[in-house]
């Protein structure tokens, strides 16, 4: 492997050099310790003014881009997601969301969470650690309408 490597490594050296782009930096948005791991902000163009900041505990929160006014919780799935707080690890919970390519016309949101399995937990090892059944990644689509941005509870 190492003889692979090191020949990679001096071609990467021997590039030119690129210009890289200016770097600009904006006032972020303001959290005031509210959020409760954050995991990440999405906006999209059809509503221009609001963001959705995803926590890892499962919530899901709407508010202004600009910071100002109240947030509103628009999706709670601290009950479905098996986070850190009812019994998850660490790297589990609520870790991902993103609007299809489509979302102005379907209005198909994706979520990436983890949540218990059904089936019993086993123990066992596998490569020196513990291995445990029992919990299972899902990657689900949710409707929602791209104008009210109501979310279809089917």
């Amino acid at each position: 492997m190492l003889r692979v490597l090191l020949p990679l490594s001096l071609f990467a050296m021997s590039l030119p050099a690129q210009e890289l782009p200016e770097v600009e930096f904006v006032e972020t948005l303001s959290s005031d310790g509210v959020f409760a791991r954050p995991l990440l902000v999405e906006y999209h163009e059809t509503d221009p003014e609001h963001c959705l900041v995803v926590e890892q505990f499962g919530k899901v929160w709407r508010m202004r881009r600009d910071g100002e006014g109240d947030r509103e919780l628009w999706l709670d799935m601290s009950r479905k997601a098996f986070h850190p707080r009812n019994g998850g690890f660490d790297e589990e919970g609520l870790l991902g969301m993103a609007f299809d390519p489509e979302f102005a016309e379907n209005g198909h949101l994706f979520l990436y969470y983890s949540e218990k399995a059904d089936v019993p937990q086993e123990e066992g090892r596998r490569r020196g650690r513990r291995r445990q059944v029992g919990r299972q990644s899902v990657v689900s689509r949710m409707q929602v309408d791209p104008k009210t941005w109501e979310i279809d509870p089917d």
